[in-house]
C-alpha cells in the first residue's frame, strides 16, 4: 500500500487522541489553526484524556501529527505546529522523520517550513497572504537593462576611502569599499573604481544597443526645474508635499551640480567621451526594464517628463513640429471631458504655463515662495490638523487657485489644454526616442521619494518590487508580537514602536501616489510585488529642535539595491544596505528582508553593506549614509553596470 492510500486510511475521526492527527489531514485553512481556537480545543483535549497536552503523540504507523502535515501537504498545519514548538525530529515506525518524507515527496516549500528559524516562522503567513504569483516558465533578463537577474560584469563604484564632508561632519565609506571588493570576488563581477566618491549612477545611462550616454544638463534647467517643484507642491506631486517628513524632501535635479565632474572621471577611467541625450534625467530616477511579457519598457519619475515640457517650452522646441503638434491637438479636442480641462489647466497655472491675459489669478511660485512655503510647511505643531503646502501658499499669497470654470470658460480654456497635452505627448515621444524606444513603452512613475530607487525597483520575471507601508506594518506588528521569542528588547521595542507610528500614517498620506505607481506598472505589463523594504522614524519637528539635521533618526533602506545573476555560483545575488538601529532589531530587519526575499528567489545570497570587516556586526557606517539628511543614500547611488550580459532562468 503506498503512502497516499495509507493516509487516506488513517485516522478517519477526530478523537481526543488523534484529534490534531486529522485536523493535519483534512483541514489545510489558516483560519482553522487561529490561537483561540486552539487554545480551547488544548483544553478540552487535556481534560478528556485526563494527562497534559502534547503535539508529540504518535498514532497510526507511528506518525506524529507534522508527519501527517507533511504527508497531506498541509502547509498552514504544519506553520501551526511549529509556532506550537511541536518537534519535526521525530521517528515514525520506519524510521523516517517529517523531513524525510519532504524529501521523498518532492516538498521544498514544507521542508523550508520545517527548518525555518522563529523569525523566518512568525513571517510565513505574512509572506503568504501578500505573495504576488510570478509567471512558472524561463524569464529572459536582457544585457543593457535594469533587469532583476542580468549578469554583471563590470560596475563602476568609488574606490576612495576618503571621508567625504557634510556641513562639519565627516562621513565614512571605507567599509562599503571593502564590503563591495569582497562581494564581487565572491559573485565573480570586476568593479572599475572612480577615484572620488560620486553618485555616477545619476549621471550615466545604458541605451538597448549598450551605448553609456550620459545626461543634459542644459542652461535653462534651473528654471525648469523651479517649475516642476511649484507644480510638485501646489499638486502633492512629490511624496514630501504629501507627508511632511523631512526624509522626504530631497529635491529632483540636484545631480546637476556634480554632473560634469562625474563624466570628466568617467571619460579618464574607460578613455570614452559619451554622447549626450537630449534632455536632463537622472539615472536613479529611472529603469530600463523588460516587463512580464517580455516587452523592453523605460520607467522613469514624472518630475523628468514637466521638466523637459518646460525645458521645450521655453526654447520654441516644438516651432518646427507645428504641423504633427496641432493634428495631436486636434486629436484630443474632443476626447477630453470638462473634468479634465479643469485638471489640466490648474496643471499649467501652477507651472506658469497659462498666459497672463487667460487668468488672473496667481500661480507659479518663485523658489523664494517655495522656500518660505517648505519653511512654514515643517514647522507646523504635530497633529492631525496641519495644513497642505498649497492651503499654506494660498494663505501667504502666494498662489490662488483657478477658479470654478462654467460652460464659457470651458470653451476658452479648452484650446490651450488640449495643445499643452500634446507637447506633453510629443516631449514623451521624444524622451522615448533618445532611448531608442516607441512612446507607449515609456511609463512616468510619481516620485514617491526623491528617486525611483528609493523606493522600487525591478524583480524576478517582469516584476517590480514596490514599497508597501501596510505590509511594513504588519510586519512590524509580528515581530513586536513575537518580540520574547526573538529576543527583542525594550529599547529595540522603543524604536519598533516608533516605524509603527510612521509606517501607519505614510502609509495614508502615500495612498494615492503610491496607487498611481501600481497602477502604471500595471499598465505597463509589470507584475507589481508588495515590498516591506523601508522603515523610518518619525521626522524630526523643528518645534523640538532648531537644527533637525542633527537629530539622530534609525531610517532602514533595502529597496536601493543591486542585484544580478552569477555566472561564478550559478545563483541569483542582491546588494543592498545593511541596517543599524537599536541593539537588535537591525539584525532582526535584515534577516526579515532576507526571508523575503527567498519567498519568491529561493536561495538567493543577499548582501547587506556598510559593516566594519572587523566587526561584521557593526554598520555604523550605513547609519551615516542612510540617515543623513543630506545623503539618504545607498549602493545603488553610488554604482553603475559598464557591461552586463543576458541571462535566462
Amino acid at each position: 500500500m503506498n503512502l497516499s492510500d495509507r493516509l487516506q486510511e488513517s485516522f478517519p475521526r477526530a478523537l481526543p487522541s488523534c484529534y490534531w492527527h486529522f485536523l493535519m489531514k483534512n483541514r489545510h485553512q489558516a483560519e482553522t489553526y487561529e490561537i483561540g481556537k486552539v487554545q480551547e480545543k488544548i483544553g478540552a483535549i487535556s481534560r478528556s484524556t485526563g494527562k497534559p497536552h502534547s503535539f508529540q503523540e504518535k498514532g497510526e504507523h507511528g506518525w506524529t501529527p507534522a508527519h501527517v502535515a507533511v504527508l497531506a501537504g498541509n502547509k498552514a498545519g504544519l506553520i501551526f505546529l511549529r509556532t506550537m514548538d511541536a518537534s519535526s525530529v521525530e521517528q515514525d515506525d520506519s524510521g523516517r522523520r517529517p523531513e524525510d518524507y519532504c524529501l521523498a515527496l518532492n516538498r521544498f516549500d514544507l521542508l523550508a517550513i520545517l527548518q525555518a528559524s522563529n523569525l523566518e516562522l512568525a513571517l510565513l503567513p505574512l509572506f503568504e497572504k501578500w505573495h504576488a504569483a510570478l509567471p512558472k516558465a524561463p524569464f529572459c533578463y536582457r544585457e543593457h537593462t535594469s533587469d532583476f537577474g542580468v549578469v554583471i560584469e563590470e560596475l563602476l563604484f568609488p574606490g576612495s576611502r576618503l571621508n567625504p564632508t557634510l556641513g562639519n561632519r565627516a562621513v565614512s565609506f571605507e567599509h562599503y569599499v571593502m564590503n563591495m571588493k569582497a562581494i564581487a570576488e565572491r559573485e565573480g563581477f570586476a568593479i572599475i573604481h572612480t577615484h572620488e566618491i560620486n553618485f555616477c549612477r545619476d549621471v550615466l545611462f545604458t541605451l538597448p544597443n549598450g551605448e553609456q550616454v550620459v545626461s543634459y544638463v542644459y542652461r535653462e534647467l534651473d528654471q525648469s526645474l523651479d517649475r516642476t517643484e511649484s507644480l510638485a507642491l501646489l499638486q502633492q506631486k512629490r511624496g514630501f508635499y504629501a507627508t511632511g517628513h523631512i526624509y522626504f524632501a530631497a529635491q529632483h535635479g540636484m545631480s546637476r551640480h556634480t554632473a560634469d565632474k562625474t563624466i570628466d572621471e568617467y571619460n579618464r577611467l574607460v578613455g570614452i567621451d559619451p554622447r549626450r541625450l537630449n534632455f536632463f534625467l537622472e539615472g536613479g530616477n529611472v529603469y530600463l526594464v523588460t516587463n512580464a511579457n517580455g516587452k523592453l519598457k523605460l520607467v522613469m519619475g514624472a518630475a523628468h517628463w514637466h521638466t523637459e515640457v518646460t525645458h521645450r517650452l521655453l526654447t520654441n522646441y516644438y516651432e518646427p513640429y507645428q504641423v504633427e503638434l496641432q493634428a495631436r491637438a486636434q486629436g484630443l479636442f474632443f476626447k477630453v471631458s470638462d473634468e479634465e480641462v479643469e485638471q489640466h489647466f490648474a496643471e499649467m497655472h501652477a507651472q506658469g504655463h497659462v498666459p497672463s491675459r487667460k487668468v488672473a489669478q496667481k500661480g507659479l511660485l518663485s523658489i523664494p515662495e517655495v522656500q518660505k512655503v517648505v519653511n512654514h510647511f515643517l514647522r507646523q505643531p504635530p497633529g492631525d490638523d496641519k495644513s497642505t503646502a498649497c492651503d499654506i501658499a494660498e494663505k501667504l499669497g502666494y498662489y490662488q487657485k483657478p477658479p470654478k470654470m462654467n460652460q464659457e470658460q470651458l470653451l476658452q480654456a479648452k484650446p490651450l489644454v488640449v495643445t499643452y497635452l500634446a507637447q506633453k505627448e510629443m516631449s514623451r515621444k521624444f524622451m522615448a526616442a533618445d532611448f531608442s524606444m516607441k512612446e507607449e513603452d515609456l511609463h512616468f512613475i510619481p516620485e514617491v521619494r526623491y528617486h525611483l530607487d528609493t523606493f522600487m525597483r525591478p524583480g524576478p520575471k517582469g516584476s517590480f518590487f514596490v514599497q508597501s507601508f501596510e505590509m511594513a506594518h504588519e510586519l512590524l506588528t509580528t515581530l513586536l508580537q513575537n518580540a520574547n521569542k526573538l529576543g527583542i528588547n525594550d529599547s529595540d521595542i522603543t524604536i519598533l514602536k516608533r516605524y509603527l507610528k510612521t509606517s501607519e500614517e505614510l502609509g495614508q498620506q502615500l495612498k494615492p501616489l503610491l496607487e498611481k505607481t501600481r497602477d502604471e506598472l500595471k499598465k505597463g505589463g509589470f507584475i507589481v510585488i508588495d515590498t516591506p523594504a523601508l522603515f523610518f522614524d518619525p521626522s524630526p519637528s523643528f518645534q523640538e529642535h532648531e537644527d533637525t539635521r542633527t537629530v539622530p533618526c534609525y531610517n532602514v533602506n533595502f529597496i536601493n539595491a543591486i542585484s544580478g545573476w552569477s555566472k561564478k555560483n550559478q545563483q541569483y545575488y542582491y546588494i543592498t544596505n545593511g541596517a543599524q538601529s537599536g541593539d537588535k532589531l537591525g539584525k532582526i530587519l535584515m534577516e526579515a528582508f532576507k526571508a523575503f526575499l527567498n519567498s519568491y528567489v529561493p536561495g538567493i545570497q543577499v548582501y547587506f553593506t556598510g559593516y566594519d570587516p572587523v566587526n561584521p556586526d557593526d554598520y555604523s557606517q550605513v547609519w551615516l549614509w542612510t540617515s543623513s539628511f543630506e545623503l539618504q543614500a545607498g549602493v545603488h547611488c553610488f554604482s553603475k553596470e559598464l557591461k552586463t550580459a543576458s541571462h535566462i532562468g
